[in-house]
């Protein structure tokens, strides 16, 4: 059972010196932190990296019932941030909605910025329902799920990766992907309300969050990237780009 106080025990994981700036990684639907692997050790070496796995992912906790509530998503993220010094929340694809649910209940205040990748803040675009639709079909869980994560690519990943990937996609199990199936939060409000200084990437060949609902963003302070002939991962595509497009951007952010 979740305390009401303390929430669930997340799995987390963290790299660099924590006197450095902190940066938080949200990963995306059925992931978890081991997106970010690659990611976290390119920013370590400035930055104090902080990774959960999100509740029903990877080595998090998976009750039967915990994930229809906002607050809940929420109040997970406020108790990993509360003891940080403004840091910069990072949400990639499902990770951007679940860094909107903070958005919502707890506002921008204790945050230096925000960056949303693969992400959007209106409704769950059709595109994306049906790109996720074989992962809730439980007779064909690997088979839909290995086609989820080689489309979050627009080219192939090495091997060793995205058998990495799959693995810990297939962590999540299927009453949590049935669960999320029915979250279809809409952030348009929440999204107008943000004053801190944001940041929106996403790959123009993302064939799992259409590039339009990116764009159509609501974020009035936000500065938008657009990779070329990327896809959904750009952090896994174009590393050594995303990791400078993100260095500048914290750089002037939180001087």
């Amino acid at each position: 059972m979740e305390d009401p106080m303390t929430g669930l025990p997340l799995h987390i994981v963290t790299q660099g010196d924590p006197a450095q700036p902190p940066v938080v990684l949200l990963h995306g639907f059925s992931m978890s932190h081991a997106v970010f692997v690659p990611l976290m050790a390119v920013l370590s070496d400035r930055y104090h990296v902080i990774a959960p796995d999100l509740r029903g992912h990877g080595l998090s906790p998976k009750p039967d019932d915990a994930y229809a509530d906002s607050k809940d998503w929420a109040d997970d993220i406020a108790r990993i941030i509360a003891p940080l010094d403004r840091p910069v929340l990072l949400g990639w694809s499902m990770g951007g909605r679940v860094a909107m649910d903070y958005i919502r209940h707890h506002g921008d205040a204790d945050l230096s910025a925000l960056v949303l990748v693969g992400s959007y803040t209106g409704p769950v675009p059709a595109a994306t329902k049906a790109n996720r639709g074989p992962m809730f079909d439980e007779t064909q869980r690997e088979d839909g799920t290995a086609k989820f994560v080689r489309a979050c690519t627009k080219d192939p990943l090495p091997d060793a990766l995205a058998r990495t990937l799959l693995d810990q996609a297939l962590l999540c199990p299927h009453h949590v992907r049935l669960a999320l199936a029915d979250r279809d939060e809409d952030y348009t409000a929440d999204a107008r309300t943000i004053a801190t200084p944001a940041l929106v990437l996403h790959g123009d060949m993302d064939a799992i969050v259409p590039p339009a609902a990116s764009a159509d963003h609501n974020i009035q302070t936000a500065t938008h990237i657009v990779y070329a002939g990327i896809g959904h991962t750009p952090f896994l595509e174009v590393p050594a780009r995303f990791a400078d497009d993100l260095t500048a951007f914290i750089r002037k952010a939180r001087p």
